[in-house]
């Protein structure tokens, strides 16, 4: 670790946001390693069901370079404002912030899912007065590791002198609920933008015994200087705690336009390769219910209206 920052403020009318204002309720900019950052809440119906949820996005504002990754660890802290000994804490994997997950889309960056149970049980407790502190402990950590797992994704791409790169970045996605997941069902990761254009990640944790996952743009128009772009794409399964346990399985290149705006791998992996046990650490891939989802996307431009043969 080479750097680390606290923050804390105090948040009012928080159940009473939670169960009957909803949408998205913004907290203080703070700064760290010389960057701006933003947290928000977003609730969209009152918690009801079990299966209800809450979610704090936490991101980056001001990284300004394709290549330039901010590697951390987080710690969301809920905690009694009257007696600092009653808190609830919530620690993510390594994350990596970059340009592309700090776009103006409200949800993006990274995302903890708050269900109703753990609500109930261990944050509505430390409520008084309709008041709660949140704070975040933020570390930041050398890339030497990162870059590494970074490039053993970039080398799988190959370029076409044909084409003319626009953008390219890195794009991870943690899942901390991975038990919860519905088969036969995809779930979206939080927006992301590169080369101006929006796009997710989803996933099917089980599609007759695959992980399926899914590449999709959310906002191509005719309109825009770049109507059709190709895009060259590699997804990545890592632990959450080791980036040299991973599984990748080659690259998709593809026009995307309007009508056609989604890059598959329907047959990622086998899920229960993700269950089994890694011969060195003896843990496998899914370990207490947590995986990230890992993607490295070039974009590029036509030259001289060279056109995909398919």
């Amino acid at each position: 670790m080479i750097n680390e920052k606290y923050y804390e403020v105090e948040v009012s009318n928080f159940d009473s946001y939670l169960n009957h204002e909803h949408g998205f309720k913004d907290l203080p900019e703070f700064d760290f390693c010389g960057h701006s950052w933003k947290v928000n809440f977003f609730s969209y119906k009152e918690l009801t069901d079990d299966e209800d949820n809450f979610l704090i996005y936490l991101k980056n504002l001001d990284i300004k370079n394709d290549k330039e990754y901010i590697w951390t660890r987080i710690v969301f802290i809920f905690k009694n404002c009257y007696d600092s000994s009653l808190f609830k804490t919530y620690v993510s994997s390594f994350y990596c912030f970059c340009k592309a997950n700090q776009n103006s889309c409200t949800s993006c960056g990274y995302e903890l899912k708050i269900n109703k149970q753990e609500y109930e049980n261990f944050i509505k407790p430390l409520i008084h007065d309709d008041k709660i502190n949140f704070c975040i402990y933020l570390q930041l950590f050398e890339d030497n590791e990162i870059n590494w797992y970074i490039n053993e994704l970039i080398c799988l791409i190959k370029n076409d002198e044909n084409l003319e790169i626009i953008e390219e970045n890195f794009v991870e996605w943690e899942i901390n609920d991975w038990n919860k997941l519905e088969n036969n069902s995809f779930h979206c990761s939080p927006q992301f933008n590169i080369a101006d254009k929006e796009w997710i990640i989803s996933l099917n944790p089980n599609n007759d015994g695959y992980v399926s996952l899914e590449l999709e743009n959310i906002n191509i128009s005719s309109k825009e200087k770049y109507e059709s772009i190709y895009v060259n794409v590699v997804f990545s399964i890592r632990s959450y705690d080791d980036f040299s346990y991973f599984i990748t399985n080659g690259t998709k290149f593809q026009l995307v336009n309007k009508s056609n705006n989604k890059i598959f791998f329907d047959d990622f992996t086998q899920t229960k390769k993700l269950l089994m046990k890694n011969k060195y650490t003896n843990k496998p891939m899914i370990n207490n219910n947590r995986i990230i989802i890992g993607t490295y996307i070039r974009t590029y431009y036509s030259v001289n209206n060279w056109k995909l043969k398919l």
